[in-house]
């Protein structure tokens, strides 16, 4: 792809009473406000349709891909290539990222509880992470 850069930013979270969605809309306020040439795509689930996440610059995408479900990271690509344009770039903020797709990938792990603390999930969970 030429010309612009475009980063996809993972905000299927937002919606949920989480700190991984208040650190995503933080996120994607910031980035709207920066005046570089990116262009940023807001992958958004379901549950987000009420909260602003960044700002006007930024494009809106529905996923219908949701958080947390055992083959999301085969189903959420397709959610990224329905729509034009494709990112170069997909930021995965909540720990997993996508096992294909014709971009780089940046993962944010928040905390490694999963493994130090695994009592703490259920074997879902622990599989998940």
């Amino acid at each position: 792809m030429t010309g612009q850069p475009v980063i996809a930013l993972d905000a299927r979270l937002v919606g949920y009473a989480a700190g991984i969605a208040r650190y995503t809309v933080h996120l994607a306020d910031a980035l709207a406000r920066l005046e570089e040439a990116e262009r940023y795509v807001v992958l958004r689930g379901r549950l987000a349709r009420d909260v602003q996440v960044g700002a006007p610059r930024a494009l809106q995408r529905r996923a219908l891909t949701p958080p947390h479900r055992r083959l999301e990271r085969w189903t959420l690509p397709l959610d990224l290539l329905r729509a034009r344009p494709w990112p170069n770039l997909l930021h995965s903020v909540d720990h997993v990222a996508p096992r294909w797709g014709p971009w780089q990938s940046v993962v944010t792990l928040h905390d490694l509880a999963f493994m130090f603390y695994p009592a703490t999930h259920t074997p879902a969970s622990r599989a998940y992470y």
